[in-house]
């Protein structure tokens, strides 16, 4: 397993990742969104790829309302890539990069119930939840992580 930066190339991997987890974890409606977040890319997106494969993605990018907190975005493993691992490598490497800058105190993120129990297992704790947040039957979760509590 490799993790590395987002290049151009990427893209056509990065959406067929995305289409393989739609409908049940993103709506199609939001792969246009997708598409234009990486084409303008807020903050660091990663690849990991196995076996030459890119079998998942994601990146952060600093909250505009908030200098003091990040938010996890568009993250995703392909759907016949579930539970192998990959999502938690991407995480682990995402917060390892994210800490590494004093001033980060949260990392948040808006993700489905079928994501928030994952997420959850890693120290998130959920803020509020949207019922029907994306679309029909696709509740939305915002989460939170404190990496680095105020005294």
């Amino acid at each position: 397993m490799q993790i590395r930066p987002f290049q151009k190339a990427d893209l056509a991997a990065c959406l067929a990742v995305f289409d393989s987890n739609v409908p049940l974890y993103f709506t199609q409606d939001e792969r246009l969104l997708f598409e234009e977040f990486l084409a303008s890319l807020p903050g660091p997106y990663t690849i990991v790829e196995d076996a030459g494969e890119v079998v998942a993605c994601g990146g952060f990018a600093r909250s505009n309302s908030n200098s003091n907190i990040v938010n996890l975005c568009w993250g995703m493993v392909h759907r016949d890539k579930h539970v192998k691992g990959y999502g938690t490598a991407m995480l682990k490497g995402r917060l390892a990069e994210i800490t590494q800058n004093p001033e980060i105190e949260f990392v948040d993120i808006n993700t489905s119930q079928h994501t928030a129990p994952f997420f959850e297992s890693n120290g998130f704790a959920t803020l509020y939840v949207t019922k029907d947040g994306y679309g029909p039957g696709l509740d939305r979760y915002d989460m939170r992580l404190t990496v680095r509590p105020k005294i």
